[in-house]
């Protein structure tokens, strides 16, 4: 799968004569390794995935393999908060502050848009609050401040787990009034992302 796609980049570079760089084979043979591992993830359990068979779904040698990523883990870690920054940096484009609820209603939006993969992270259990949710800068806020917004990530965070683990069983809009109900004060979180 690399080299055919090593093959018509580096053609489409030599028509415009541009070689190929060593930066854009390692993203390309990232992204076939960690393609390979989430088609994998979707048959059986991470445990049960030999670095042998991520490989050879990805048409890569276990240099390359062993150059990019020290574990499967890593490869999930890596593939997931890809997919997590993609869902986070579209938050610096809304104005929450108007209506703290589309805060939450973008979240849950964002998670079961991307479902499968949110699914296959909630399932090796390869996150913390801190990976799952946006940084906060909690620098200019008081202790006390600084530990409800820690309550409220890690309570937030297992919120999600579990309805993703239930598959959705809550709407987003459902889930949504949940959460404005039990922490209203999302305002104070999201001031200081």
């Amino acid at each position: 799968m690399v080299f055919l796609w090593l093959i018509i980049i580096n053609m489409k570079k030599e028509i415009t004569g541009l070689k190929l760089s060593n930066e854009e084979i390692n993203r390309i043979t990232k992204d076939s390794i960690q393609e390979a591992l989430v088609y994998l993830l979707s048959k059986k359990d991470i445990d049960d995935i030999s670095v042998t068979e991520i490989v050879n779904k990805a048409g890569v040698s276990r240099t390359a393999y062993y150059r990019n990523y020290q574990s499967k883990e890593d490869i999930l870690k890596d593939f997931s908060m890809n997919v997590f920054n993609l869902i986070f940096s579209q938050l610096d484009r809304e104005d929450f502050a108007k209506d703290p609820k589309n805060w939450y209603r973008f979240i849950f939006t964002q998670i079961k848009n991307n479902a499968r993969i949110v699914k296959l992270v909630v399932k090796a259990r390869l996150y913390t609050a801190e990976e799952f949710l946006p940084k906060s800068d909690l620098t200019m806020l008081s202790i006390n401040e600084q530990y409800q917004i820690f309550a409220m990530e890690s309570a937030l965070v297992n919120l999600i787990q579990k309805w993703v683990e239930e598959d959705f069983v809550l709407s987003v809009e459902e889930m949504t009034e949940l959460c404005f109900k039990l922490f209203p004060g999302v305002g104070l979180f999201m001031n200081h992302n």
